[in-house]
C-alpha cells in the first residue's frame, strides 16, 4: 500500500537552504578599484575599503613582462631574439577590474578599464 506524501515543502526548505548558504559564502563577485598607490601596492574599492598588496593577486595582465621577440630581418645576422618588455604594471590611477574571491579576502586583479 502507497503512502501518499507531499515532498513539495520539503523540496522547497532545502532549496531555501541552500540558497541562503551559498549566498551567505559570497563567493565571487567583480568589483572595480583604483590605484591610489603602486609602491606599496594599494587599491581604493569605495570610500571605506583600501585593499593592501597582501589582499591582491596579480594576474600577468597587469604585471611588467620581459619577452623575446623573434626579428623579421631576411639578414641571418639579426635573426636572434630581441629581448624586450611589455609595460603593463601598475600605476596611481589606473582603474581595475577585480573578482573577488575567499569570501572577500583576496581579490584577483583581472585587468586594467581601457580608456
Amino acid at each position: 500500500m502507497a503512502i501518499d506524501i507531499d515532498t513539495a515543502p520539503l523540496a522547497n526548505t532545502i532549496r531555501m537552504i541552500v540558497e541562503n548558504t551559498l549566498r551567505s559564502w559570497d563567493l565571487t563577485d567583480y568589483a572595480a578599484g583604483t590605484v591610489i598607490s603602486a609602491s606599496p601596492l594599494r587599491v581604493r574599492l569605495h570610500e571605506r575599503l583600501i585593499l593592501e598588496a597582501k589582499d591582491l593577486v596579480l594576474t600577468t595582465n597587469v604585471m611588467d613582462q620581459q619577452v623575446e621577440v623573434e626579428s623579421l630581418c631576411a639578414n641571418p645576422q639579426c635573426s636572434n631574439p630581441i629581448p624586450g618588455k611589455i609595460m603593463n604594471g601598475l600605476a596611481v590611477g589606473d582603474k581595475l577590474i577585480l573578482i573577488k574571491a575567499s569570501r572577500g579576502q583576496n581579490f584577483v586583479v583581472i585587468g586594467k578599464v581601457a580608456g
